[in-house]
């Protein structure tokens, strides 16, 4: 049976991982992350969406002191709208050669900055409404427009989100292409849809940045995630757990299992760590 002092840093991924079906913030999660801050164990989030979003979010759940790995990695925050430790941005050569691909494609994209999302994505009044409401929740600035591009480069670019459209071979091509290049990597978060992030940037290397700076050994990091941009977090953390609803490469990185993102399994699992419990964790995973 396995055995551990417990965590010394506690990490989750946001959507299909701590937040709901619909990103709903479920109230069992907030506590049981509440009660680990009160013990004085640190509190990390680690999500695709940017840090302002996520610290919001954050606060909204009553953790004040939560550290914030936004941008899978591309930002690294102190805390909720707190301290700036680390921003990782695109050299602007390579994102004009990522702007090239997209637009030779005729790709459906949104580029991050470090104050805004600038999407080129054809919405309509509910989709408009919805995409600002998104970001304009942490303060963000959301703009949609055909040249959004063109509006975002007085800003640093920090990771771009390609979208597909059916059978949209574009977006097969510049997939192909963006892959080749050895600057960046594809990640996704979500069917439908891949992210190019700066090589070696992403959620495994910020959590490892992280827990450097908090002296916490990565063997009693327990990180929480159910997509294919955890991967190298659950794989990089010793006490990681893939969620009930994973992706088979999620589940087989992780140390342990745990409930659905519905059932709060974020919360049941860390009761269980909390009372030393690791039987129930294993035996959740071999089911």
């Amino acid at each position: 049976m396995y055995t551990s002092d417990g965590p010394g840093l506690v990490v989750s991924d946001l959507d299909g991982t701590l937040l709901g079906r619909g990103s709903v913030i479920q109230e069992k999660n907030s506590l049981a992350l509440q009660k680990v801050q009160a013990r004085g164990i640190p509190i990390a989030i680690a999500s695709g969406r940017m840090a302002a979003v996520c610290s919001q979010m954050a606060l909204d759940m009553g953790l004040t002191s939560c550290r914030i790995l936004g941008l899978n990695g591309g930002q690294i925050w102190d805390a909720p709208f707190g301290h700036v430790l680390e921003t990782h941005v695109f050299p602007e050569a390579l994102r004009m050669r990522c702007l090239s691909i997209l637009r030779e494609n005729n790709c459906v994209y949104t580029l991050y900055t470090d104050e805004g999302a600038y999407t080129n994505q054809p919405l309509d009044e509910a989709g408009r409404a919805h995409f600002t409401r998104i970001f304009q929740y942490g303060g963000c600035r959301a703009v949609m427009a055909p040249d959004a591009a063109e509006q975002s480069l007085e800003h640093p670019c920090l990771k771009f989100l390609v979208k597909q459209r059916g059978a949209d071979e574009g977006y097969l091509r510049a997939q192909e292409a963006l892959a080749a290049m050895p600057e960046v990597y594809l990640t996704t978060s979500k069917s439908g849809n891949f992210e190019i992030m700066l090589q070696s940037i992403g959620k495994a290397e910020a959590v490892q940045s992280l827990a450097l700076r908090l002296g916490v050994p990565l063997s009693r990091v327990a990180a929480f995630g159910d997509y294919d941009n955890d991967v190298p977090m659950l794989k990089a953390c010793g006490l990681s757990v893939a969620m009930g609803n994973a992706l088979p490469e999620a589940a087989a990185a992780a140390r342990f299992s745990t409930r659905h993102h519905d059932e709060a399994g974020v919360a049941w699992a860390l009761e269980h760590m909390l009372d030393g419990d690791w039987a129930a964790l294993e035996k959740e995973r071999s089911k």
